[in-house]
């Protein structure tokens, strides 16, 4: 089984192509985000960490980790972001991990998993992942989906897209590159011609 890290920058495009993937025949995609909301349900080992390091401003009226709350606590504070990270990080590793195992017990030829900072960890993890792909965006539909998507100004997207490493450091450390500028009709062609080249790559990993 191949395991595909599927990467880029905030509004990047990441999900236009796990959805051209996601429906291919023993192709199977996770999105991490939604791994992550799973260990912040109340209740779970995460979420007792979370409030104990970072207070009870973070829960919500529900009694539900408020993510947006959290996420305020820590942009732009780099010791709280390595806090968060030292939580969450080993966490999401671990059940990554397990779902893998499951994906391969059912015969899954490629294993997609989406997520935002594959390539801004340190290292980089070469002994889980088999190779990176990185979706890549001109800068100004970058500022133009980010503010769209989130209803924000120009002046706080671009705050949230420079916080972030940039997409040419990036570059440098992924295995394949996927272009999402443009129209949506031709990056879901990118992306079968890139799945085409990933098979071909998965089938050496097939004995």
């Amino acid at each position: 089984m191949l395991i595909v890290g599927l990467t880029g920058g905030i509004a990047s495009g990441k999900s236009v192509v796990a959805r051209a993937w996601m429906h291919q025949p023993g192709v199977l995609v996770i999105d991490a985000d939604q791994v992550v909301h799973s260990l912040y349900r109340p209740g779970t080992p995460i979420y007792h960490r979370l409030v104990e390091a970072f207070g009870e401003g973070i829960i919500d009226s529900q009694g539900q980790l408020d993510r947006r709350a959290l996420s305020r606590l820590v942009f732009g504070d780099e010791r709280a972001r390595r806090r968060l990270n030292a939580i969450v990080h080993p966490a999401v590793r671990e059940r990554l991990r397990e779902l893998a195992e499951r994906a391969r017990a059912k015969g899954t030829e490629i294993l997609v998993i989406e997520a935002a900072l594959l390539l801004e960890s340190d290292p980089v993890e070469r002994s889980f992942y088999d190779c990176y792909v990185l979706v890549t965006v001109d800068a100004p539909s970058q500022l133009e989906r980010l503010m769209a998507r989130d209803r924000l100004s120009r002046e706080q997207a671009l705050a949230r897209i420079e916080s972030q490493s940039s997409q040419a450091e990036k570059i440098g450390r992924a295995d394949y590159l996927i272009s999402t500028s443009g129209r949506v009709e031709d990056t879901a062609k990118r992306a079968k011609e890139l799945l085409a080249k990933l098979r071909a790559r998965g089938s050496e990993f097939a004995f």
